[in-house]
């Protein structure tokens, strides 16, 4: 069955080449039922309000989802990547790099605690299941108050577990 969707999802290549985005865009996407054009928040809402929505196609990459599956689709090709075809040349992402060497040292050293840290393992254990904690002491300290809800640290905790590290 051919539909005003598939055609989209399958001639979106053709379009104009558009400027190069600094910014992180929005991932969208297209209901087939609806043919409607959907942020990926307004997407669950979407589903809410049409049942029988339940096949999503991502506008940028072309890649279709169905059900719940949409909500693992968080990155897709960028614009240049779709733009320049097999001429594109990836950059090296510098960042990413030394975030990924900081969480291997992190996990390297929550691993090594010593045992005297067993009142902290259990925050050791939700911490480790972050892939993107703060290299730096104060916003290390602010994530963990906000991500394990030590919103009144008392004791410490979160400054416990930056000297752990």
């Amino acid at each position: 069955r051919v539909t005003r969707l598939s055609v989209v999802c399958s001639l979106f290549v053709l379009l104009p080449p558009a400027r190069e985005r600094r910014c992180t865009p929005m991932v969208f996407f297209i209901c087939e039922t609806t043919n409607e054009c959907i942020k990926k928040p307004k997407v669950e809402a979407h589903m809410r309000k049409h049942p029988n929505a339940w096949v999503f196609c991502c506008m940028d990459c072309g890649a279709r989802f169905e059900g719940e599956a949409y909500k693992e689709h968080t990155s897709c090709m960028s614009e240049a990547q779709r733009y320049e075809g097999k001429f594109y040349v990836p950059k090296e992402n510098k960042g990413e790099k030394k975030q990924q060497s900081w969480m291997e040292s992190v996990l390297a050293a929550l691993e090594a605690a010593p045992a005297a840290s067993a009142g902290l393992k259990s925050y050791v254990d939700r911490l480790t299941q972050y892939d993107n904690l703060p290299r730096k002491k104060a916003k290390f300290v602010n994530f963990a108050k906000n991500s394990l809800n030590l919103k009144a640290d008392r004791e410490g905790i979160a400054e416990k577990l930056w000297a752990l590290i």
